[in-house]
């Protein structure tokens, strides 16, 4: 099921896999973009993930730039980011990486950090503040 899952996200128009060079052209580009690590395809979660991502893809229409690492790619990612939690997303905002979210939370989550990033008030928005490891089992998220 998680591999149809990503294989249907995969036809999405403007979904990328991400390795070699393409890497640094997606993640230094400008706007919001959304990096998904899924890790095993069948493991918990990820099916539920793909489907959060999917979903966010549509809510926010063109202003969200969304690829998949590359499963040869992941131990890279999960090195450079610190990421010990698969699946995880990783948000970046004109180049810089903005949030990290390990695992599944929930829809509001997302959708708000995803707002804050655009720059739409949202007074449940999570806060995003550079180096802050102790949000993550406070709120489930943690910021670069």
């Amino acid at each position: 099921m998680s591999q149809a899952a990503i294989d249907a996200l995969l036809e999405h128009p403007g979904v990328e896999r991400l390795a070699g060079e393409q890497r640094e052209r997606f993640l230094r580009g400008a706007g919001v973009r959304v990096l998904l690590i899924t890790g095993e395809p069948g493991a918990a979660g990820v099916g539920d993930l793909v489907v959060v991502v999917r979903e966010l893809l549509k809510d926010f229409g063109g202003r969200l730039h969304l690829a998949l690492a590359e499963r040869g790619e992941e131990a890279l990612f999960r090195k450079e980011f610190g990421i010990d939690v698969l699946p995880s997303v990783v948000f970046f905002r004109d180049g810089r990486p903005a949030a990290l979210v390990p695992g599944l939370k929930r829809w509001e989550e997302y959708a708000a950090l995803v707002r804050g990033l655009l720059g739409e008030p949202d007074e449940d928005a999570p806060e995003i503040n550079p180096f802050v490891e102790a949000a993550l089992s406070i709120k489930g998220y943690t910021s670069f």
